[in-house]
């Protein structure tokens, strides 16, 4: 997946995985951690044995990278990042090289959907 001409795009660190599908990441330079959910990407949750497999493959996957970038999709000049807030976590992209990001990475090896599944909540 390419990066999306429109957005915010920022160089992070990643300080943590939560789950499968969210992780804590830092803005280069900064202390404070932010939560980011992983669009199109769908993990069992994480008291489950698959949610627990997906958390832990997602910590292998982002073991040893120094940084990332995270993208957040927005229309050019938005001044409300809230509105991209579920949940106390931002939603968007997570790339791990200038090609490939950490949905797509968890889909390809059969730890997420790209869907929500269906009868979820």
């Amino acid at each position: 997946m390419q990066r999306p001409p429109v957005g915010l795009c920022l160089p992070c660190r990643i300080v943590k995985v939560r789950d499968g599908d969210t992780i804590e990441v830092s803005l280069l330079g900064s202390q404070y951690a932010w939560a980011v959910r992983l669009m199109d990407c769908w993990c069992a949750e994480r008291n489950t044995a698959a949610g627990k497999a997906a958390k832990a493959f997602a910590e292998e996957v982002v073991a040893g990278l120094k940084h990332v970038h995270v993208w957040i999709p927005s229309r050019k000049h938005t001044l409300n990042l809230l509105r991209f807030v579920s949940f106390d976590r931002f939603i968007g992209h997570v790339f791990i090289s200038d090609i490939a990001t950490l949905s797509e990475r968890m889909v390809c090896a059969g730890h997420a959907t790209k869907e929500k599944p269906k009868g979820t909540a």
